[in-house]
């Protein structure tokens, strides 16, 4: 490998190591660490938004998205420590679903025009609560 090569790689390595500084969580209780999915989408899945919330969460980076989504959990009184993922399930003529993965389970998201619902998955009969990204524990 050229000196040039192997700049770059150290390069990325340490870009790597800083960007995942501090995105790992310790859960005393289990003694695991949850690491946060930064993907918004099922893999295989083609869902598009159609809320300007959504797009909006899009276009954001993964962890301001993961951050909006504490936040609105937060604000609607559930309990969200730290967000582990948030996927977009579904969208339809301006209300759009997301499955958010929190440290203490999970919760469907709905945005509609003008107002936010949360949900908390086991207790949500819908099929978008399924959770095809699971966070990874080590």
């Amino acid at each position: 490998m050229s000196k040039v090569g192997r700049t770059c790689a150290t390069a990325m390595m340490l870009a790597l190591a800083a960007g995942a500084c501090g995105q790992r969580r310790d859960f005393p209780a289990d003694d695991q660490y949850v690491v946060p999915i930064d993907a918004y989408q099922d893999p295989g899945a083609h869902v598009a938004p159609t809320n300007d919330v959504s797009f909006q969460l899009l276009e954001a980076e993964p962890a301001g998205r993961r951050a909006w989504f504490g936040s609105a959990i937060a604000a609607a009184g559930k309990k969200c420590n730290f967000v582990t993922s948030a996927v977009l399930k579904a969208g339809d003529d301006g209300t759009d679903l997301w499955r958010v993965g929190c440290d203490n389970g999970a919760w469907l998201v709905t945005l509609a025009q003008g107002k936010t619902m949360v949900e908390i998955c086991s207790s949500a009969p819908d099929p978008n609560c399924s959770d095809k990204l699971k966070p990874i524990r080590w």
